[in-house]
């Protein structure tokens, strides 16, 4: 009881910094930290803790805890940024739609095999068109996307592999 009463207790302006002990869903414990102008009913006053600095909010004035900036970086950010890096860096798969295209006059054909740079054939039934759309999509390592009869496109599935392998 001693030792609690002479303990710093962290004051600014009116509000008193406070603790308590919280634990976890997954059962671990750790302390929580608040302001309070009135003495709350869970709770020790206590100092300001290591590698936090009191910031106050500009609308409501109210005092709260801001981790200090630090030139040093913990090791899960740095994590974290090389891998949004390598996954920027790759290329986009490759993509092979299959479109109808009834309103093109130019073509007889109503059905089109195209990437999103290059126009590969035309061809008459959706079948036919979702086969040559497989045969380029084995030899791009691409996926497909089929237009179905509503305009949208269905999920891009990989294409089958030959039963001759």
């Amino acid at each position: 009881m001693v030792q609690w009463y002479f303990k710093k207790i962290y004051r600014y302006g009116k509000y008193v910094l406070y603790t308590k002990l919280v634990t976890l869903r997954s059962g671990l414990q750790l302390p929580i930290y608040f302001f309070s102008q009135k003495n709350p009913k869970s709770g020790h006053p206590t100092d300001l803790p290591e590698g936090y600095i009191v910031k106050e909010n500009e609308k409501s004035h109210m005092p709260y805890l801001k981790k200090k900036d630090n030139k040093h970086v913990s090791k899960t950010k740095s994590k974290s940024k090389k891998k949004k890096t390598e996954q920027t860096n790759k290329p986009k798969p490759e993509i092979i739609y299959v479109v109808n295209n009834e309103h093109d006059k130019d073509h007889p054909e109503p059905w089109i095999v195209k990437s999103h740079t290059t126009t590969y054939e035309y061809v008459r039934t959706k079948q036919k068109a979702i086969q040559k759309a497989r045969d380029l999509a084995r030899k791009f390592k691409a996926r497909v996307l089929v237009q179905n009869v509503h305009g949208k496109f269905s999920h891009g599935f990989t294409p089958r592999t030959s039963k001759k392998q």
